[in-house]
This record gives structure tokens, C-alpha cells and sequence, in this order.
């Protein structure tokens, strides 16, 4: 201290365990009370058997986990008697990955800018990338934009992946942190039948045609299911070929015989599939569609009404 002034440097560590966060310069006037604080954060590591998020800020505890990256973070203060105190910070971080109760994120980078410390209060626009977010179909290269109204809020602008030719998007939403229910939806964007089939690996199926739809998203004590997802084909349809063996099982009965011999070139148009389940856990499936096979009935139309049930998202997440 002198001449009117504080100033000053400090360590900032944490309570528990010790690390080093970084340090704070301190330079305050004593004749006028105006001064500042700005804070400047090390490169804090992240590892799965060391230092973790919660660990600094609590409110991400049961959010958060097995977080393995880098992050670096600055802040700064200034104040004067008769102005409104001035918090703002920065986070940044590269390929960041962690586990979350709806799935785990790889390589997630970017920075964010916090006009508001103590409210917690960003500008709009802030945007993530997200390398890889699998949960339970394999999503890569999204791009998530968001901003923070203040408290524990998180208001999502959008959120796309490509995915199958087509895009899977989050539908804007404000979401409070640590809520026991999160209510979200995907939002399914010409989507590729096809391609994304190939995610079940089932062998001798052949299926054209685009799907748009949506999956509402309930989030529960992190276990995450979807309630009343629906897949609807677009267009004029597609078409179904399936010869597996399955048709030659069925071969001893009739109507099973019919139905794999109509499916051995189904022109469909109509398609609906339902979805509905825990994402870590069974899900129902249920197919809907109309075609015909020119080659069958002389090209009557056949309706056809199936249902399945399995962990068929814990099948796609393996086989990424």
C-alpha cells in the first residue's frame, strides 16, 4: 500500500486438494474507492483420475464426469462508488471430452464470454463445436449455439449435427442447471432411410426413401428417454429388399411367406416408425407402412404393422 493505493497479487487455489487456479491482480484506490480485480487463470488438465469440473464449480456435480481436456479461464472486476459493479469472464477450451447422463461429448472446443460474473449472464451467439456427442446413435461435427439469461439457465439457440445425409437439430429451449426434468426435442431433417438402417448392421436389407420427424427428449435423473418419437417418410416414398434368411424360415407358413416375398421388393408409400424408450435401455419400435411388390398379387397393396423391442441404441453406440 501507498500513495492512495492497494495493490497487489495473489495465488487462488482450491480449498480441497490445493491446485493451483491461477492468480488475482488487485489494484484499488483508496481516495476515490474505484479499483479492480482481474483474475488469470492456468491452464487447468483435466483427467479422469485427477482434478474434475465439480471440483471448482459444484453446481456441475451429477452433470458432469470423467472429463479429460484442458481449460482456461480469466475474469476481471472493476468498481466505483457511484457505477454499477463490471464482472466479466472468459472460458475457453480445446478437445474437451465428458461424460453426461444423455451421453458423452468428445473434442468439444470453444470459448465463452460472460458479461455478467455474478448474474452468471452472457451475450447471445456463443458457439461450441462438439467433435463427436453419441447418445446412442453416433452424431459427429455439431455446432451448438447458446447463451446464459442468468441463474442457472442455459438457453440453447440451436444445435445441428449432419447426420445420414440429412441433419438432426435441438429445438431452441431454456434449460435450468440441476432441474430434476429436462424436456428437450430432436428435430429429424431429410434424413436417409438407408444409411441410417445401416446403423442396426442387418444383413440383406436394402431400403430407400427420406424420413423427417422428431423425438421428444425426456431427461430424468440423468437417464434420458424418448416419449412419442416419430419418423414419417416424405415424398412419393421409397422402396424396402429384403432376402435374408428369415424369408426362408418363413417359407412353411403362408402368410409370413407372402409378406417376405412382398418385401423382397416393396414399393412403399407410406412409412411411419415410432420410437419409444429409454436411450440406455429397451427400446420399442414400431413400423408402419404400405406398398406393393409388382411381382406379388399382381401389385395389391399391402399393409404392413410391426413392432419391435431390444437396446437397439446401445447396438448403434457399440458398433460406432
Amino acid at each position: 500500500a501507498g500513495g492512495g493505493l492497494v495493490d497487489g497479487t495473489f495465488d487462488v487455489t482450491l480449498a480441497a486438494g490445493g491446485a493451483r487456479l491461477g492468480t488475482v491482480d488487485l489494484l484499488h484506490d483508496l481516495d476515490s474507492g474505484a479499483g479492480g480485480a482481474r483474475f488469470t487463470g492456468v491452464q487447468l488438465v483435466f483427467n479422469r483420475r485427477g482434478l474434475q469440473p465439480d471440483a471448482i464449480a459444484p453446481l456441475l456435480e451429477g452433470l458432469v464426469a470423467n472429463a479429460d481436456g484442458t481449460v482456461e479461464a480469466s475474469a476481471e472486476a472493476l468498481w466505483a462508488p457511484a457505477a454499477p459493479l463490471i464482472t466479466t469472464r472468459g472460458v475457453a477450451t480445446t478437445g474437451q471430452d465428458f461424460a453426461t447422463g444423455v451421453g458423452p461429448f468428445e473434442g468439444v472446443s470453444g470459448a465463452v464470454e460472460l458479461t455478467d460474473l455474478l448474474a452468471i449472464r452472457s451475450a447471445p451467439g456463443q458457439t461450441i463445436r462438439v467433435g463427436r456427442f453419441n447418445p446412442g446413435l453416433p452424431l459427429d461435427d455439431g455446432d451448438v449455439v447458446f447463451n446464459l439469461p442468468g441463474g442457472q439457465r442455459i438457453a440453447l439457440e440451436s444445435a445441428r449435427w449432419p447426420f445420414a445425409g440429412g441433419t438432426l437439430a435441438l429445438k431452441p429451449d431454456v434449460w435450468e442447471i440441476g432441474a430434476p426434468r429436462q424436456d428437450l426435442a430432436v428435430d429429424v431433417i431429410d434424413v436417409d432411410l438407408g444409411r441410417f438402417l445401416e446403423l442396426a448392421r442387418i444383413p440383406d436389407l436394402t431400403v430407400t426413401g427420406k424420413v423427417n420427424g422428431r423425438f421428444p427428449i425426456v431427461v430424468e435423473e440423468t437417464v434420458a428417454r424418448i416419449e412419442g418419437g416419430k419418423l414419417i417418410a416424405e415424398g412419393t416414398g421409397g422402396t424396402i429388399a429384403y432376402t435374408g434368411p428369415a424369408a426362408d424360415v418363413a417359407s412353411q407358413n403362408a402368410g409370413a411367406k407372402l409378406a417376405f416375398d412382398a418385401l423382397a421388393n416393396l414399393r412403399y408409400r407410406v412409412l411411419e416408425i415410432g420410437v419409444d424408450g429409454p436411450l440406455t435401455g429397451d427400446l420399442s419400435l414400431r413400423f408402419l407402412f404400405e406398398g406393393a411388390n409388382p411381382d406379388v398379387m399382381s401389385g395389391y397393396p399391402i399393409r404392413f404393422n410391426l413392432g419391435a423391442t431390444g437396446p437397439f441404441a446401445q447396438l448403434a453406440r457399440a458398433l460406432s
